[in-house]
């Protein structure tokens, strides 16, 4: 099997003296599948000349900044895999390929640190006196870029480095990592040396820690403003209930709530939503319909963002934490869906299953389980209207599209769907309705 691309980006700024240790140790790599990339911030000594001819790709540009060099290296990348080294780092011949090996061997782990040892420059004797006493002589987890390596793909979720940071910038990504969900993990080994000299950015002791405390701040603040309402309404579904619960609970992005709205059950439901105690907030109604119980969950919701499931659907660990992560970049629409497969019930037979196909690959879910949007977004369309006992959503979403409320479609978050349209088939003359009540308010509006 074909053996993934390590992208190595090495920020670098006047840094003649230590370049060539630093990319030395990255050629000597156990792991053969690298490209080296070093991103000169607006060096004026001979950084170029030396490390121009040893590497896959070198580019000047003004000064900006570590995290700005970070991200031109980024965005030039062909990776499957992002690594960084500061231009006075070491790497341990193997630390590419105990790394990678441990995430191809763990795909639920996004990005990976090593344990790191402090050594001191040959110009130095002792250790600067910031530097903690403990650091100096133990072997640290080393939750810095020169021992990161993340997938590309999830580094992209969580986005750049935060360029208006000058220091701090790796606290600020580390911790957005951790509030979207992505999931770490320490190879504990001794796979890097941290050169201590006259100037490390680690330095300025006073602008890291103010940085530090911005990034903290801004943590909280995406805590608070990214919290998910998640609605689920049941009618007699004591026999899936718990497999969707389940589903909700185990997102890598936890929900700030699980609102079960039960519709009028005559079998277990109550005694099965009551088993999650204090982990949902539970509702019943008299039965008046699947739209009815998602907007009184709505209703009751205090989320600043809302998603549903049904009962008997089931969604991927990822559902959440990748909704969040593509619903609140720059830009991005605001209504955000992912992708649906199809499965058959236990108890389905062969005879079902030849009379009502499941699609064979993943599908694009316009539909409530794969759908993220902003509360007050929702309400602005309004809420689902309760005259149909099937095709609730498509009226609902068509009346979204008529408010100007784009979407976008993931192809990498899934749900598992139990075909609803299938077991009410007898109720499927409500899609035709729906269908002549939006021609006819198109007309009404002048969308023709």
């Amino acid at each position: 099997m074909k053996k993934p691309i390590a992208s190595v980006i090495i920020p670098v700024y006047n840094g003649e003296k230590y370049i060539m240790e630093t990319i030395d140790s990255v050629k000597q790599q156990t792991y053969p599948h690298v490209e080296i990339i070093v991103v000169d911030d607006g060096s004026t000594d001979r950084t170029r000349e030396l490390a121009e001819p040893a590497v896959s790709l070198y580019i000047h540009q003004k000064n900006k900044g570590v995290a700005a060099a970070r991200n031109t290296g980024i965005q030039v990348a062909t990776g499957d895999y992002l690594a960084f080294i500061d231009a006075d780092d070491k790497w341990d011949e193997t630390k590419l390929e105990k790394q990678i090996d441990f995430m191809e061997a763990n795909p639920q782990v996004s990005y990976s640190f090593t344990n790191h040892t402090l050594f001191l420059d040959e110009n130095m004797e002792i250790f600067p006196e910031w530097i903690r006493p403990d650091y100096k002589e133990n072997e640290l987890t080393g939750y810095i870029p020169s021992s990161l390596v993340v997938r590309r793909e999830d580094f992209e979720k969580i986005g750049a480095f935060n360029e208006a940071l000058k220091t701090g910038e790796d606290s600020d990504w580390f911790l957005r990592a951790r509030d979207f969900g992505f999931k770490m993990a320490v190879i504990p080994e001794n796979l890097l040396l941290k050169r201590i000299h006259g100037n490390n950015l680690s330095g300025n002791t006073a602008t890291t820690k103010m940085n530090l405390m911005k990034a903290v701040k801004f943590s909280i603040m995406r805590r608070n403003r990214n919290r998910i309402s998640v609605v689920i309404p049941v009618y007699n579904g004591e026999k899936y209930l718990g497999e969707a619960v389940e589903s909700v609970l185990n997102q890598h992005f936890p929900p700030f709530e699980i609102i079960i709205v039960d519709d009028g059950s005559t079998d277990g439901t109550e005694a099965a939503c009551k088993s999650f105690s204090d982990k949902i907030i539970y509702l019943k109604q008299e039965n008046q319909g699947a739209a009815a119980a998602r907007n009184l969950g709505v209703n009751k919701a205090t989320g600043t963002y809302l998603a549903f499931l049904d009962a008997d659907d089931i969604w991927s660990a990822n559902r959440l934490r990748d909704g969040i992560t593509s619903i609140t970049k720059e830009g991005a629409p605001p209504i955000f869906f992912g992708m649906t497969e199809e499965f058959y019930s236990p108890e389905t037979d062969e005879a079902f299953r030849s009379r009502y196909k499941c699609a064979e690959k993943p599908v694009k879910g316009i539909h409530p389980g794969t759908m993220l949007i902003k509360r007050e977004d929702f309400l602005k369309v309004g809420p689902f209207t309760t005259e149909y006992t099937t095709g609730e959503f498509i009226d609902w979403f068509k009346r979204a599209e008529m408010a100007g409320l784009s979407h976008y479609v993931s192809p990498a978050v899934r749900i598992h769907y139990a075909n609803h349209g299938i077991i009410h088939k007898e109720n499927n003359a409500d899609y035709l309705k729906i269908i002549k009540k939006m021609l006819k308010q198109k007309r009404e509006s002048g969308h023709e």
